[in-house]
Formats: structure tokens, C-alpha cells, sequence
């Protein structure tokens, strides 16, 4: 099994405030005084060694709740100081602009949803059976008995669906009882038609019809005088 040591150079996330952090350190640690100043002097400091993965990973999420930033290593490895970024001036921007960070000049670490640690489970239940070894054979499912005593099979070809098969209902027959018969050369429908009334003929006596032509339809139209110009003189 792999296992870590677990080291400490005082890094911090960039949402806690320092004298918060060392509280919250202190606390979960039973740490004050010179003990407490000495994990944030900038120095590597060794906080366990010779864990496994699971305990560093608790480790790390608990130095996370607090606000501060470990790092794990294999087992006997140095560690390496963290690289901080220089500090970049910030661009003066008005109210609701954004402001853009030099390139490596933080992470995500401060923004990182926190997660409970997850509990290994016992595994003293468990067994690892031999290489080559067969998973062991299920149990057959029991048969279910049906009796089938009344049922009978008919030969090949012997017989089919037709009687389930829905017969439609057939439709009443209307009451003909009061119609009669005729021969086919007798009777028409000239009995069952309605009668038409014929249009009253209009009354024509007071015209007169005489040949003529259109000219007497024509207004004639007044002819107008000629207007008396002898007293009028043509201008040189």
C-alpha cells in the first residue's frame, strides 16, 4: 500500500482572512502560542507521515474547511515550496467591470466546492477467493407445476380461429307490412308529386305595339342662339 506525508507552508485561500484561518487551525488542532506561528512561518513543517490515501485526502479537506492549503507527497520525498505570483498592479475600472489577473497569478482553490469526506467501509466482511477460482453456481429456479389435465391438442391443419371470431349484430328489419306491390309496367310517381301552381299571366291590355325605331326615344336638344359679335373689333 502507497502511503504520504502530509506538509504544511502556511498557504492560504484567497476567501478566508488570516487571523481566521490560524483560529480555525488552532482549534481543529489543539494548537497556540509558538506552535500555532510556527505552521504559518512560510517554512515547510511536517504534519503526518506514513498515511494512506484516504487519511490524506480527510487531511486535506479538513486544512480546505479551515481556509488553508497542504501538500501531500509520497513517503519520504521532499516537498516543494509553492510558487507564489509577484503581485501585478490592478487596473483602476469603474464600478462593475472586471478585472484580469496576470497569467499563473492564482487558481481555482479558493472557489472549490467542499465536500464531505467519504467513510471507507469495513471491509472485514469481504474474501478474495484463489486465481482461477468459479463463481459459484447459482440455484435453479424452482418449476411452477400447471395443470394442464384439461386441456386437449387437435391435429395439424384441424381446425381455426373462426369461432372467436365477433359476429356483428345484424340490423332490425323495418315494418313493411302496410306497402303494396305493383306490377313493373303500372303506376309512375305522378301521384306522390306535389302540385305546382302556375305564375299568374300579367295584364297587357293597356299597350300598343306599333313598328318604330329608336329615333323617337332621342332627346332633341335645343339649339342655341348665335351670340351678335358685329360691334367687335380685331385688335392690330
Amino acid at each position: 500500500m502507497k502511503v504520504f506525508d502530509i506538509y504544511f507552508f502556511g498557504q492560504l485561500t484567497g476567501s478566508f482572512d488570516p487571523e481566521a484561518v490560524k483560529n480555525n487551525i488552532g482549534n481543529r488542532f489543539k494548537l497556540a502560542g509558538d506552535k500555532l506561528e510556527k505552521l504559518f512561518s512560510g517554512k515547510p513543517v511536517l504534519i503526518k507521515s506514513g498515511v494512506d490515501a484516504s487519511t490524506a485526502g480527510k487531511y486535506r479537506e479538513t486544512f480546505r474547511q479551515a481556509g488553508a492549503l497542504i501538500d501531500i507527497v509520497p513517503s519520504g520525498q521532499k516537498p516543494v515550496a509553492p510558487k507564489l505570483a509577484p503581485e501585478a498592479p490592478v487596473r483602476e475600472t469603474t464600478p462593475g467591470t472586471l478585472k484580469i489577473l496576470p497569467l499563473e497569478a492564482g487558481d481555482l482553490s479558493d472557489i472549490a466546492r467542499s465536500t464531505p469526506p467519504l467513510e471507507v467501509p469495513a471491509a472485514d466482511e469481504f474474501s478474495l477467493s484463489p486465481a482461477g477460482a468459479l463463481l459459484p453456481e447459482s440455484e435453479p429456479e424452482p418449476v411452477q407445476e400447471i395443470d394442464t389435465s384439461h386441456l386437449e391438442a387437435v391435429p395439424a391443419n384441424s381446425g381455426s380461429l373462426e369461432e372467436f371470431g365477433q359476429v356483428p349484430e345484424p340490423a332490425p328489419i323495418p315494418d313493411i307490412s302496410g306497402l303494396e306491390t305493383v306490377a313493373p309496367d303500372k303506376g309512375d310517381l305522378s301521384d306522390t308529386a306535389e302540385p305546382v301552381e302556375p305564375a299568374p299571366i300579367p295584364d297587357l291590355d293597356h299597350l300598343e305595339a306599333h313598328a318604330s325605331s329608336l329615333e323617337d326615344c332621342v332627346e332633341e336638344k335645343e339649339e342655341k342662339p348665335i351670340p351678335d359679335i358685329s360691334d367687335m373689333k380685331l385688335g392690330s
